[in-house]
């Protein structure tokens, strides 16, 4: 008893998902999530980094279970890594103060998915800023892609991007749950 809408409340016709995405056409994102099938969208998370449990209903399409802005940026980080997957970290390096080197951090990475299909995501994903939602993301020359988001009552609004060096997750919200006036992720 769940019928989707469109942010706009408009019914966008027949598109590309290149297209849905960009727009993001909610209607489009859950009739391919029906296709898919939640498990698969659920074990596609996990290896892509969300650690967060993935609720088993059809609106997981849209972003329904909470996760993390780390989660998240962690997993679009995998897409801008060619389908490597890293594990977060916040400390690089710690050096004594006589220079000599406590730690050092190594990064290992994992392959989740197949590179041709992480270029194909940053494709999509750069048409969200180029002609999207995300167009006040767009670097100019700078080649970018990232993803807007916003929930139910404007009560989050986010957005993840990365060029070839960075990744930056950044969410909006109040923390008493309370909706904002007309925010969205774009």
């Amino acid at each position: 008893e769940w019928s989707p809408k469109n942010y706009n409340s408009k019914v966008a016709g027949t598109v590309t998902l290149t297209e849905a995405l960009a727009r993001s056409i909610n209607t489009v994102a859950v009739k391919l999530g029906d296709r898919v099938g939640v498990k698969a969208i659920a074990d596609t998370a996990h290896r892509l980094g969300i650690a967060s449990p993935i609720e088993d209903n059809l609106s997981v399409a849209l972003g329904s279970s909470s996760v993390t802005l780390l989660e998240l940026t962690s997993a679009y980080s995998t897409f801008a890594a060619e389908g490597r997957h890293f594990e977060p970290y916040g400390i690089v390096e710690i050096v004594s103060s006589n220079g000599d080197t406590l730690y050092k951090h190594q990064p290992s990475s994992v392959a989740v998915t197949d590179p041709a299909h992480a270029h194909e995501m940053t494709y999509m994903l750069r048409h969200v800023i180029t002609e999207g939602t995300g167009i006040p993301a767009d670097l100019g020359n700078r080649i970018a892609a990232g993803k807007t988001g916003t929930s139910q009552e404007n009560r989050d609004a986010w957005f993840v991007g990365y060029t070839a060096n960075e990744i930056a997750g950044v969410w909006f919200g109040n923390d008493n749950n309370t909706p904002m006036k007309n925010v969205s992720g774009g």
